[in-house]
């Protein structure tokens, strides 16, 4: 098994043994082999990617830090290492969209919520380590879809229903339980009845976004400025998208 790589950043002594005692529990159940290097500071977790060249599976960093806070350690990280998984500790959602620039994995409240630390983190090794697909039971018949193959999620009352390349599913269960599975790097929740997989779309308005087989995601009012800002980022390694009005 592969051992899963984690460094801790922050500078509240207390704050940061906690946080590092709730990983270990998590992986401690999970019968993961890992290994946790802590930080007191942004200089010190940058010094040690950037300089020492320590090669990290995932983050935690505190945003509010004394001089050089978490953002600004985060975008140094980011010059060296575009691989690391990022997910901010904050006290305030003030900041959530400082994440997008560093294309974050996630940011978490303080106090630090157990189940939401075990999700990001089993997401996150299951991604690097784990499965890239799903198996589902439509009717009688069991499937299993490759989440590169999934265009989008739409939630129909207990039921979802998944389009993909090859064919349409339905499936009982709900869409956040979907939404834990799925790479968020690569599908936002652009509606609360709709997860879009941001390689098939082809440009963006303030009400939908198109994908590239002509269909139509909607996207709520509250949900466009950071659907428009997660496809800017996601697609700036390409081309070919529009922005329209």
């Amino acid at each position: 098994m592969n051992q899963y790589r984690i460094a801790v950043c922050d500078d509240n002594t207390a704050e940061l043994n906690k946080l590092c005692s709730m990983i270990s529990r998590i992986l401690d159940d999970n019968n993961m082999d890992y290994h946790i290097d802590r930080f007191l500071s942004g200089e010190s977790v940058v010094r040690a990617i950037d300089t020492e060249k320590k090669e990290f599976d995932i983050l935690f960093l505190d945003i509010i830090m004394d001089e050089f806070n978490g953002v600004m350690a985060a975008k140094r990280i980011r010059e060296e290492d575009d691989s690391i998984s990022i997910v901010f500790i904050t006290n305030s959602p003030d900041f959530v969209f400082e994440g997008y620039d560093v294309q974050a994995l996630h940011y978490i409240l303080k106090p630090v919520d157990i189940k939401k630390l075990s999700q990001i983190l089993l997401y996150d090794w299951n991604r690097r380590y784990g499965k890239n697909y799903m198996d589902i039971k439509d009717g009688q018949s069991l499937h299993r879809i490759m989440f590169d193959d999934i265009c989008y999620l739409e939630s129909r009352g207990r039921k979802v229903a998944i389009t993909a390349k090859d064919g349409d599913y339905e499936t009982y269960g709900i869409l956040s339980q979907f939404i834990d599975l799925l790479p968020s790097d690569q599908f936002i929740s652009c509606h609360k009845s709709f997860v879009i997989n941001l390689n098939y779309v082809s440009s963006i308005t303030k009400a939908s976004f198109s994908t590239k087989f002509n269909q139509t995601v909607p996207i709520s009012k509250a949900r466009y400025s950071a659907s428009k800002k997660a496809f800017i980022n996601f697609i700036g390694k390409t081309n070919s998208f529009s922005i329209l009005p």
